[in-house]
């Protein structure tokens, strides 16, 4: 019996904060993302960085600043790297 009313209240916990739901709709709405002109990223507003390396950093503590893990934080920062690579080839 406990064992399933654990699995009730985690189930309905896990819906009632998935970004689809109504709550989660009207903080994102709340939430204004800044950007500059030249950014094509509008998560990491600021200046553009001048090589990959800067495009890492700045990708790795974007995520860090967040508090996003280290391996999401470095997932973005090799995204970023990316994009930056393909954007100046």
């Amino acid at each position: 019996m406990k064992k399933i009313i654990l699995s009730a209240v985690f189930a309905l916990s896990a819906v009632a904060f998935l970004p689809a739901s109504s709550k989660a709709q009207d903080a994102m709405k709340s939430q204004s993302i800044p950007t500059t002109e030249n950014s094509t990223n509008r998560a990491m507003a600021g200046p553009e960085p001048t090589n990959a390396l800067a495009a890492w950093a700045a990708g790795y503590q974007y995520g860090m600043s967040h508090g996003w893990g280290h391996e999401d934080s470095l997932y973005w920062a090799k995204v970023q790297m990316k994009l930056w690579i393909i954007k100046h080839t």
